[in-house]
């Protein structure tokens, strides 16, 4: 009796454990989606009372990969507690619900067709700009946008523009925010493995590609310089080298399509967003290919060292199992000579040297000259 009521104390112990384990884990999930709510806030909407950026859309995907589905409860809280200020309480929850599905929505999508998080082959890339952010992030934007509309907080001849700018808000925040959680792991592993001088790089090529894209941009127009440099940060870093970069320069571009600078001067709301995201999914689609592509590389090119090394031991083993070695055929050889030597006569007038090798040669060289002479004289 009293085993099985220590049995049952310890499985209750667990249960408690595991159940707050995953309260405190929705708990960080809500803060986490608050935050990002209130840093999506400072960006300047796109002519709309609707973000340019919306860093949680980034932050909820991030989290469902990380914990699982079942923490989606935060990201409903935190979305619900962002909006609760701005908007009645019923249209608070429908929006908090559209915020909620659309990441889960991507995430149930990505897992189903094989995604790995860390994003080292080409599909993985393609599939998250194509199935988490572009089309994911299509769920918000409708139900946020219908509710909304049709609670009369927006007209309805804006329902175009406020999808537009809802749905490119959330695809940034996937872009630019869910690689560089992703690539959280691989930022601890490196920092032990990279030198001042390896850091010194990385931070130099996002400091020069920022200063490109914010500076030489403006007044020239010419937002695709970028590009040459997202190729060399994927080539030298990878995913650790493009998600940060893709991030700034996102950011960068948005503030230049919201203050109409650069290649977004002179064109309608419309047209800034279908350009805006044109832009930033060719540039971090260009980015995550190519860090792909290069990790694949690496990884087979190790496989292949691999292999060969595998190979190479495996036939030095063969050859010892099989084949004799120098030393040993040394050993047979003079064995050979030794045993000759004592079983036959020497030649007349020959003497025998002490030498293994010189006694057994010299005595046959003497025992074929003898013959010769018998059979000439014959």
């Amino acid at each position: 009796m009293y085993r099985v009521f220590v049995v049952k104390a310890v499985q209750i112990s667990a249960d408690l454990k595991a159940h707050a384990i995953w309260v405190l884990q929705l708990l960080g999930v809500a803060v986490a989606y608050y935050a990002g709510t209130q840093v999506s806030v400072l960006t300047i909407p796109l002519g709309l009372p609707v973000t340019s950026l919306w860093f949680s859309a980034g932050i909820g995907l991030a989290c469902l990969f990380y914990l699982g589905v079942r923490i989606w409860p935060g990201i409903m809280v935190g979305s619900f507690m962002s909006n609760i200020d701005v908007v009645p309480p019923l249209e608070a929850l429908l929006v908090a619900t559209g915020n909620t599905l659309a990441p889960l929505c991507a995430y149930l999508v990505l897992r189903r067709v094989g995604f790995r998080l860390e994003l080292d082959r080409v599909r993985d890339a393609v599939m998250l700009v194509v199935l988490g952010a572009f089309a994911g992030m299509m769920v918000s934007a409708w139900i946020g946008t219908t509710a909304l509309v049709v609670a009369q907080v927006w007209a309805a001849s804006a329902f175009v523009s406020v999808w537009a700018v809802w749905w490119s808000s959330d695809v940034l925040g996937v872009l630019a925010i869910t690689p560089l959680l992703l690539a959280i792991p691989k930022y601890r592993q490196t920092i032990k493995n990279w030198s001042g001088w390896r850091w010194a790089e990385l931070t130099g090529l996002i400091a020069v590609t920022t200063a490109l894209v914010v500076l030489v941009s403006r007044d020239l127009g010419i937002l695709f310089l970028a590009f040459p440099l997202i190729i060399v940060v994927a080539l030298r870093f990878q995913l650790i080298g493009v998600a940060p970069c893709a991030l700034i320069v996102s950011a960068a571009a948005i503030e230049m399509a919201t203050n109409g600078d650069g290649p977004f001067g002179g064109r309608s709301l419309l047209s800034n967003v279908m350009l805006l995201q044109v832009f930033n999914g060719t540039f971090v689609l260009t980015g995550l290919l190519l860090a792909a592509v290069v990790t694949q590389w690496r990884e087979a090119r190790q496989d292949v060292e691999q292999t060969c090394m595998r190979l190479a031991e495996v036939v030095q083993r063969l050859q010892e199992s099989l084949l004799p070695s120098t030393d040993q055929l040394l050993e047979r050889a003079v064995d050979a000579a030794r045993e000759s030597s004592e079983t036959e006569q020497p030649a007349d007038g020959m003497s025998v040297p002490d030498d293994p090798w010189a006694r057994g040669i010299g005595y046959r060289m003497g025992t074929f000259r003898t013959r010769r002479r018998r059979s000439a004289g014959s």
